[in-house]
């Protein structure tokens, strides 16, 4: 009788392919660099063949081994979409559902990139989604209304596995002037509670300046639109390009990350969330670097000199 393969040792297997590393896939996948690199061995050994070359910035899979992931992959959604649709009911195999939300920040920039990997690795099921805030997602995914949701949090405590980090940015429009040296600057933010905005203001009031809350929105498309009108400036999470029309502001304080989260409900599918995990920390890594520490204080820009402490001035009320 032939010998199985382990489905342990080919999560370990996919996720050193999907890193390019067996130190960050022994990260996602909380183990031992060591244990990952054993699974990998005793495959190669299982399957008589050799599954990559080591280089000296990483793996590179064999032709032969490039063959045997794509193999595996589907493998393993097929396990898992066979657990699922058993496990616990024994209704038989239907078309599932897999619900997805996050927020509007990461929707414009990576819910594509998402989309792709979950149409590839599970072509069986059927895909809907929600955008919201992270808070509300959190929350849905908490009442299982969510299979798995894209969130942000300043935080480094909050909930989910950080997948990486997007670059804090402040942007305008073209036509708003800044004088240099400015003490008051007119601020375009979401509205409260919001740990951008809080975060806005708490960057620029160490700096002596004085934030004044001339437009807030609920939504993304609201707050750019009010900064492409020339309200004022804003602070945005931002993996890659400046949003059309909008240019990005130097000289002001530096906001550093805002760490990016996958929560998962509890019972969902390894090879669900682990999907995402992998494809969301490659795009990040690749557009921003390596995740960085969530940012806790940071000093002021050089260059800006703080004025006198003042009142920080309260968003209108709503």
């Amino acid at each position: 009788m032939t010998e199985p393969l382990n489905l342990t040792h080919l999560r370990s297997l996919v996720a050193v392919v999907d890193r390019k590393s067996f130190t960050r896939a022994a990260q996602v996948l909380h183990l031992s660099q060591s244990t990952v690199s054993q699974h990998v061995r005793l495959l190669e050994r299982r399957v008589g063949s050799e599954l990559f070359v080591r280089e000296q910035r990483g793996v590179k899979l064999t032709p032969r081994g490039g063959e045997f992931v794509d193999r595996a992959r589907g493998l393993l959604a097929e396990h898992d979409e066979l657990v699922g649709d058993f496990a616990g009911t024994g209704s038989g195999r239907s078309r599932r559902r897999l619900s997805i939300g996050s927020t509007e920040h990461a929707a414009d920039q990576v819910l594509p990139r998402l989309l792709g990997a979950f149409r590839r690795t599970f072509p069986g099921n059927e895909l809907s989604f929600v955008l919201q805030r992270s808070t509300a997602l959190i929350e849905s995914v908490r009442r299982e209304d969510l299979d798995l949701a894209v969130t942000l949090a300043i935080t480094p405590d909050a909930p989910g596995t950080r997948v990486g980090a997007m670059r804090l940015r402040w942007v305008a429009d073209a036509t708003l002037e800044i004088p240099e040296g400015s003490t008051a600057l007119p601020l375009v933010a979401f509205e409260d509670p919001c740990a951008i905005r809080a975060r806005a203001f708490d960057l620029l009031g160490a700096s002596g300046v004085v934030a004044s809350v001339v437009a807030q929105s609920a939504s993304l498309d609201g707050v750019l639109s009010a900064v492409r009108a020339g309200l004022g400036l804003a602070l945005l999470p931002i993996a890659s390009n400046i949003p059309e029309g909008l240019r990005e502001l130097h000289g002001l304080p530096p906001a550093g990350h805002i760490g990016v989260y996958v929560v998962s409900r509890d019972g969902l599918a390894d090879t669900i969330t682990h999907t995402a995990v992998t494809m969301l920390s490659s795009f990040l890594t690749a557009t921003t670097g390596p995740a960085p520490t969530p940012i806790i204080d940071q000093p002021p820009a050089p260059g800006w000199r703080a004025a006198p402490a003042r009142r920080r001035r309260p968003a209108p009320a709503r």
